[in-house]
Parts: C-alpha cells; sequence; structure tokens
C-alpha cells in the first residue's frame, strides 16, 4: 500500500461504519482494519478462487469480516475470469501485456 491507512486516518479522522474491500487477495489490511475501527463489518470481495481459501483461513480469527467469493461487474452475465500466476493481478479484462511481461 502506497500511503498507510493509519496515516489517512490520523490525517482525515475517518469514521468507518464498513468497509467494502473489493480485489481482497489474501486480507494484508485486516489487522489494520480491525485496529482502527474494532467491531465495524469488513467485506472482503475477491473473485480468484485460489485467494479466497488463503483468504477464509486468514480471517478465521476476525469476527466481524466477511469474504463474498465473487466478480464484481456491471454486466448482467457471466464473465470470463483471467487467473495471473502472481496471485495479484487476475482480472475479468484480458492480460494483454501482462502476458509477455509476467509471463
Amino acid at each position: 500500500m502506497l500511503i498507510s491507512l493509519e496515516e489517512l486516518q490520523s490525517e482525515y479522522s475517518i469514521n468507518a461504519n464498513g468497509v467494502l474491500h473489493v480485489g481482497a487477495h489474501y486480507g494484508e489490511e485486516a489487522a489494520v482494519y480491525d485496529k482502527l475501527w474494532p467491531g465495524v463489518k469488513v467485506f472482503w470481495v475477491e473473485a480468484d478462487p485460489n485467494s479466497v481459501r488463503v483468504l477464509r483461513k486468514k480471517l478465521r480469527g476476525y469476527r466481524n469480516h466477511v469474504v463474498v467469493a465473487e466478480v464484481v461487474t456491471d454486466m448482467i452475465k457471466d464473465v470470463e475470469f483471467n487467473i495471473a500466476n502472481n496471485g495479484e493481478s487476475s482480472s475479468m479484462l484480458e492480460f494483454g501485456t501482462h502476458k509477455k511481461e509476467h509471463p
């Protein structure tokens, strides 16, 4: 993360009533969310089934954190989800140069 949540919280006094984290990966921010906003409901949205398995394990100790294993899109149809081998660049969009740059 380029700017830490703690810095943002400190500068802007963010009072979160809930968190919607789309593109959850492995839930790296879980401890920070819990520290800054204890008891707040956090919804983690992740479409990569491999990441979802790791995410569910990691979040077992966070009672207000919910994993949503879905693709987020504005289309009302099935979409193809492209899973990257690095686990972080998966997308419903075509990879384009990603295949060449990060095979």
